[in-house]
């Protein structure tokens, strides 16, 4: 990390994709890749065209990458995030009513089929509701 540039008003040190990618632990590739789905912006760009990256894009990577083991395709993930850059703890909130509401509807249907698959389906939400509540800590900006 030896270039620097102003990003969000601060001065911070910038990573090109390999040094980013080296960092996070994946592939230039990936870095790409989640770039190309808008999962990653790059701070700036080089005289160049090469792409640099702010520090905070390894935590992001992090991220990103528990919510796909958590078992969310990168493209929901991404159409997620553009949906909700501005208010993810209110997305939070709003899984956390959704776990709620489901609840209340295993507990009225009378089916033991349904009440099966009430009970799965509120098994993942919850786990999707811890997941991003671990990390609302870990995303930049929030």
């Amino acid at each position: 990390m030896k270039l620097y540039g102003c990003w969000k008003g601060l001065v911070v040190a910038l990573m090109r994709i390999g040094e980013l990618a080296s960092a996070a632990g994946v592939s230039p590739r990936t870095v790409d890749y989640y770039t190309q789905l808008g999962l990653l912006m790059p701070a700036e760009r080089t005289a160049s065209g090469y792409r640099l990256y702010a520090a905070d894009a390894v935590g992001l990577i992090a991220a990103i990458q528990t919510l796909e083991q958590a078992g969310l395709r990168l493209e929901a993930i991404a159409d997620h995030m553009r949906q909700t850059t501005d208010n993810l703890p209110g997305s939070v909130d709003q899984l956390g009513r959704t776990v709620q509401a489901l609840h209340q509807l295993a507990n009225s249907e009378s089916g033991a089929e349904a009440n099966a698959i009430v009970t799965a389906l509120i098994s993942r939400a919850h786990q999707l509701v811890m997941t991003a509540a671990d990390l609302l800590g870990t995303l930049p900006g929030i």
